[in-house]
């Protein structure tokens, strides 16, 4: 069709950007005849998108395996999609393997690179409905956190490249705790402990320490005079 403004409509998704709407799929049985298997491909408004699927039993979407690949102009065309609403109109591409076994989900791979941040996932998550039994790991790297910030409208000081790398994963204690490491042009930072329940995370229980070279540059930053210099650490 010429318009994905008139299936976003009818769809209930607020937007898809404007542009036609170019989609062609193909289904076939499964391995061994066991499920169907599928190919998707096409332009949906601004956004486009390819993949393929293999359900094991059509009747039940709880076994799926899924390959995804999207990009665009604008990301925050997706906030529409999911109900979200803090995705910046960046220009994104989008890489996706996952397999869901019920109530479990594998993430093989997840990439969503922006012009210059990429954020990486990996792992599992045991019960998808309440996030337990996570072993999550990820990764963020960028040339300049100050555009980051901006971009997801994130209050902060700190300017030029940056990297962050953390882990959730579930306990014995049957708790997920959280594990994160940042390093920024100020400072190198970390954020540990015990999250509450989602979605709210409420009688969450983290630790967070932050030590760099220049305790001067902060209030610099914040253009507040009698910062001492030299190197901090403090938590």
């Amino acid at each position: 069709g010429p318009d994905a403004d008139y299936l976003g409509y009818h769809l209930g998704v607020r937007n898809l950007g404007s542009g036609p709407v170019e989609l062609v799929a193909s289904v076939a049985p499964g391995a061994g005849n066991r499920g169907i298997s599928g190919k998707f491909s096409g332009v949906l408004g601004e956004l486009s998108i390819k993949g393929s699927g293999e359900l094991v039993d059509p009747a039940n979407l709880g076994k799926l395996v899924l390959e995804l690949e999207a990009a665009g102009p604008d990301l925050s065309l997706l906030n529409g999609v999911f109900r979200l609403e803090q995705l910046p109109a960046e220009a994104f591409n989008l890489e996706l393997r996952a397999q869901r076994n019920q109530n479990s989900l594998v993430i093989d791979t997840a990439t969503l690179q922006f012009k210059d941040a990429r954020l990486q996932l990996h792992g599992t998550i045991d019960g998808i409905d309440r996030l337990r039994g996570s072993n999550i790991g990820f990764e963020l790297k960028g040339a300049d956190i100050a555009r980051l910030r901006s971009l997801f409208r994130i209050p902060g000081l700190a300017t030029g490249p940056f990297e962050l790398s953390g882990r959730i994963k579930h306990s014995a204690q049957g708790r997920e705790l959280l594990d994160v490491t940042a390093s920024t042009g100020f400072a190198k930072f970390t954020l540990d402990g015990p999250l509450g329940d989602a979605p709210d995370f409420f009688g969450s229980e983290l630790q967070f320490s932050a030590a760099g070279a220049d305790f001067g540059a902060i209030g610099t930053a914040l253009d507040i005079a009698g910062f001492p210099g030299g190197p901090f650490d403090a938590s």
